[in-house]
């Protein structure tokens, strides 16, 4: 279960959506262009989740007011948890939830934007930023074959085994035809 502030709120959320900034490097040089990420930083966060019902978000309501007046009188953030996902972020309350309801209503959805000062436990950051490592290095021509990753290289000489079974034998390429150097 989530807590905002020390104060549990009574679902995990539905959605979360942040914004972050990403501050990197590019040089380009004889090899290809390097692309340095150097820092990144989340900017907001916003929490979308289900009240469960009318109580439940008076008392979310409460507690947002609780995260204000505490950002007012100490300019200190709040520590928003949630220990299932790892997420520990000191964040700043920006709005009050959006809420409505009718009497159709049973799961009273709100909305609540922070600003995020820090990632305390650094799991939103390694999200970010193995979704942007994954994002530049998609296309960019890494074999891990060729580069020295796991795997059987297909282009591999043949090696055979010596008289006494050493492997001392020569070395040869085998699959000569589709061999990339094929002619060198």
């Amino acid at each position: 279960m989530a807590t905002l502030a020390g104060r549990s709120l009574p679902f995990d959320p539905n959605a979360v959506r942040w914004s972050y900034k990403l501050n990197t490097r590019t040089e380009d040089t004889l090899g290809g262009r390097v692309i340095q990420i150097l820092s990144t930083s989340i900017e907001s966060l916003t929490w979308e989740a289900d009240a469960g019902s009318r109580d439940n978000l008076l008392a979310i309501v409460d507690t947002v007011v609780f995260c204000m007046q505490h950002h007012v009188t100490t300019q200190d953030p709040v520590r928003l948890e949630v220990p299932s996902r790892g997420w520990f972020l000191d964040v700043y309350a920006r709005s009050m939830p959006e809420i409505g309801w009718g009497v159709e209503d049973v799961a009273f959805p709100y909305r609540i934007t922070f600003e995020v000062e820090e990632d305390q436990g650094g799991a939103v950051t390694q999200q970010i930023l193995s979704a942007e490592l994954a994002r530049l290095s998609a296309g960019v021509g890494y074999d891990p074959l060729w580069h020295g990753g796991e795997g059987v290289d297909p282009y591999a000489p043949d090696v055979a085994t010596g008289p006494n079974g050493s492997g001392n034998g020569e070395g040869r390429v085998s699959n000569w035809r589709t061999h990339p150097w094929r002619g060198i």
